[in-house]
């Protein structure tokens, strides 16, 4: 069985110094690196991961909690997560979804108590309120992707601008009575923010009658019809929402897109895939999810603060599809 020992004679350094540089420790020479992962992968060493943690204090291991996702969301970013984690060397525990303070609690003193390097909050929907009831240093160091929360560092889907390029392409389209369907929450604020500004631009009108705010977009679309306010054009936060939103115009006999437009602040390829193929913004997942781990790696090996250098705020990519047609 190989062991440090063979590593160190390999490539004539000291113990130590491998040591180093498995834990991720930047102040190694980077041709010493190299010689020693050279001799690592030569000998197929794997280190004893307790040892190694106990030695360095650092598990390799990063916490998850996803929010507000769809199968479909929940197991394209659990996908890139693990591919993503294992080129680090690490791997995540997940804890997904939660609903109130005392379950979010009972999910970070659970990934704490398995030593977990970091915990990532993945998603959105997550209250505000309840992080104002935690002392978030008492966990470890907590990121987030896709949600913005006070005194937490993260990466951002940049909701204001997306909504507001949304509503433009509408406007290109001949459209000016365009209503809103809005998420729960910090992203449902960021929607409307980009709502209203769009108007501004243009000099229209806010009609308060035009935006609702529903979990539901079978609900929510209902309610729009029902207060017998002309529209022609949806503005909804994803595909599961959109197509919430087409099955329950065409119970009312109204048709996608002859009838009314809709379109999706975050498509992908379930909005692909749907008939009509609904036109929407691409988020740019992977990008995002380099940034985070890029985070993720500053926050573990320089003890808690993220990178300045790291992008935070991105946003969507127009993919027209069939679901928004031109205004005569």
């Amino acid at each position: 069985m190989t062991t440090i020992l063979d590593v160190c004679r390999l490539a004539n350094v000291s113990k130590a110094t491998v040591s180093r540089v498995l834990s991720g420790n930047r102040k190694v020479k980077e041709d010493t690196r190299d010689v020693v992962m050279r001799a690592v992968e030569q000998l197929n060493y794997r280190p004893n991961q307790l040892a190694q943690t106990l030695a360095t204090k650092i598990s390799n291991t990063v916490g998850v909690i996803t929010n507000g996702l769809t199968d479909s969301q929940l197991g394209q970013i659990l996908r890139q997560l693990d591919a993503a984690l294992w080129g680090q060397g690490r791997s995540f525990i997940l804890a997904n979804g939660v609903d109130s303070c005392a379950s979010l609690t009972d999910k970070l003193n659970f990934l704490a108590s398995r030593h977990c390097d970091a915990i990532l909050l993945v998603g959105k929907n997550y209250d505000s309120r309840w992080f104002d009831e935690l002392d978030v240093s008492e966990f470890p160091p907590l990121l987030t992707m896709n949600q913005t929360l006070d005194e937490i560092d993260g990466v951002q889907f940049d909701q204001a601008l997306t909504a507001e390029l949304a509503c433009n392409y509408l406007y290109s389209h001949g459209h000016t009575q365009i209503a809103v369907l809005l998420e729960s929450g910090h992203g449902g604020e960021r929607m409307l923010q980009g709502y209203r500004h769009a108007l501004e631009n243009r000099s229209l009108p806010f009609n308060k009658q035009m935006v609702v705010q529903r979990a539901d977009g079978t609900d929510a679309i209902s309610m729009l019809i029902n207060r017998y306010i002309p529209f022609t054009a949806v503005l909804v936060p994803d595909d599961h929402q959109a197509i919430e939103v087409i099955r329950t115009l065409s119970q009312y006999n109204i048709q996608v897109p002859q009838e009314v437009s809709v379109i999706s602040l975050m498509t992908g390829i379930e909005g692909e895939r749907y008939t009509p193929a609904i036109t929407g913004f691409e988020v740019p997942e992977e990008k995002m999810l380099q940034s985070l781990l890029r985070l993720l790696d500053d926050v573990i090996k320089g003890g808690g603060e993220g990178g300045t250098d790291v992008t935070r705020e991105f946003m969507g990519k127009l993919v027209i599809r069939q679901s928004v047609r031109t205004l005569a």
